[in-house]
């Protein structure tokens, strides 16, 4: 396993919320429909979205939407799932 991936994958595993998260980008979703699959709270939600991003787990597909965002995971965070 490549160092990046090594630590994309102890960053998820760390957190219920975060596995949880990660498990339901199964395709390209809304927080909101994260929150709908999960029971987790949207600020919670987007803390942890917004951290994927930064680690390249994850992705925005649509940027300039700042309300209806729509996340994937990167190849780095498929191969962490």
């Amino acid at each position: 396993m490549r160092k990046e991936v090594k630590e994309g994958y102890i960053w998820v595993i760390s957190g219920k919320q975060r596995i949880a998260i990660t498990k339901a980008l199964n395709k390209p979703l809304t927080a909101s429909l994260i929150k709908k699959r999960t029971n987790i709270k949207i600020s919670n939600i987007s803390d942890i979205l917004r951290e994927m991003v930064r680690l390249k787990l994850a992705k925005v597909l649509n940027p300039k939407d700042k309300r209806n965002r729509v996340y994937s995971l990167t190849r780095k965070g498929e191969s962490v799932k």
